[in-house]
């Protein structure tokens, strides 16, 4: 949680110095590049509370096992993330190469929507 918190903060200063210079490379990576996997960091925490609180009040009372949670949605979590990077990867050399970036582009969103 401490480390997505930090990316999180990491991510809204990239913001700021994107906003008093708009042109600036260095904000508008920081801010992409942090805020697109500080939330991963986080849910890793809900997805370990979660496992807690099922221990907590029965595991009798959940379809999943309770550290059957973080191994089942971690691992989700992480090749969503590399889905993204691949496709924001592919994109971008796409597009700087004059070609189309829609397959990369579909790929980044398949990386979201998984």
């Amino acid at each position: 949680m401490v480390s997505g918190c930090i990316l999180e903060v990491l991510g809204y200063i990239g913001r700021i110095m994107s906003y008093h210079d708009p042109f600036n490379e260095n904000g508008f990576l920081m801010q992409i590049y942090n805020l697109t996997i500080a939330p991963a960091f986080l849910a890793a925490g809900n997805y370990l509370t979660l496992s807690r609180m099922v221990e907590t009040f029965g595991p009798e009372n959940s379809r999943i096992k309770p550290f059957s949670y973080p191994r089942i949605f971690i691992p989700c979590d992480i090749l969503s993330l590399v889905l993204q990077a691949l496709g924001g990867g592919m994109a971008s050399a796409a597009s700087h190469s004059n070609k189309s970036p829609e397959t990369g582009d579909h790929i980044m969103v398949t990386g979201l929507a998984f």
